[in-house]
């Protein structure tokens, strides 16, 4: 099973080493629509939640409007 969401809105990476970082992150999330980590865990509790009978393989989850 995999869950592969496009660009998330997170701190995941803010532990880098990397002096830059917070520059980075915020010219990109400036410039590029952005999941909320809740979306993520919508599609999972829902992916989760689905009768036996029922079988998901794949999630891809993208915001609108994604350009990579």
């Amino acid at each position: 099973q995999s869950v592969s969401p496009g660009a998330v809105d997170t701190d995941f990476a803010e532990g880098l080493d990397m002096p830059n970082w917070k520059a980075l992150r915020d010219e990109f999330v400036n410039n590029n629509p952005g999941l909320e980590s809740k979306d993520i865990t919508d599609a999972v509790i829902y992916t989760l939640s689905t009768p036996p009978q029922v079988q998901i393989h794949e999630i891809t989850i993208r915001p609108i409007g994604e350009k990579f």
